[in-house]
């Protein structure tokens, strides 16, 4: 069923002689949803895939208290792997910061999680960059055995019942064109598409 699908969504996005090309962000969008209902169909398991439902993994704010990613039920997340030291990490937060300010207001949030770092330079990056969502701290390699971290940035978007979902990836220089579960590199959050996105997301 989810080939037949991704069939049908890849020649939905193709341009028509009668499909205006200023459509094709709400059409990507549609195909995104229709993605990641055929993933929860037919996916399962206990590491990241589409439709797997996320655990709830403890993570550490900057103050040091313990918080859990089902904090963030009830909204839809831009789940943000960084490390402070990442210079791609650091270029992308001014668009992150504009993708939260799109969103917040519309049941969802970006979330950024420091991995095997410092909090003192997590602190510190979250000063240089203004960051204007929650950065937490994974001192515990929770990240790196459920989502599979290998580098930085990476991105995964999820529904409001923390379900992973699997969505075109098809804005920005690192683009590959094809669906995926998580965005490795850095993106162009502040791009409508995601926007509308995460709003749509939101609202299923």
């Amino acid at each position: 069923m989810q080939s037949s699908l991704l069939r049908r969504s890849s020649t939905a996005i193709l341009p028509h002689k009668r499909t205006s090309l200023f459509k094709l962000p709400y059409l990507l969008i549609q195909v995104a949803l229709v993605i990641a209902v055929a993933g929860c169909e037919r996916t399962g398991g206990g590491t990241i895939g589409p439709g797997v439902a996320v655990p709830d993994i403890q993570y550490k704010t900057l103050s040091g208290e313990t918080l859990g990613l089902r904090s963030f039920r009830g909204k839809a997340v831009v789940l943000n792997f960084l490390a402070s030291w990442c210079a791609p990490c650091e270029s992308e937060m001014p668009a992150l910061n504009a993708l939260h300010r799109m969103i917040k207001d519309h049941d969802a949030t970006v979330v950024a999680i420091g991995v095997d770092d410092d909090p003192g330079r997590l602190k510190e990056f979250a000063q240089r960059t203004q960051i204007e969502f929650p950065l937490l701290v994974d001192t515990s390699g929770h990240s790196h055995r459920f989502f599979k971290i290998a580098g930085f940035p990476e991105t995964v978007l999820l529904d409001k019942s923390g379900t992973v979902m699997m969505t075109p990836d098809v804005v920005g220089a690192g683009a590959s064109s094809e669906p995926v579960v998580k965005f490795v590199g850095p993106r162009d959050w502040d791009n409508p598409y995601f926007a509308e996105l995460m709003r749509k997301i939101a609202s299923r």
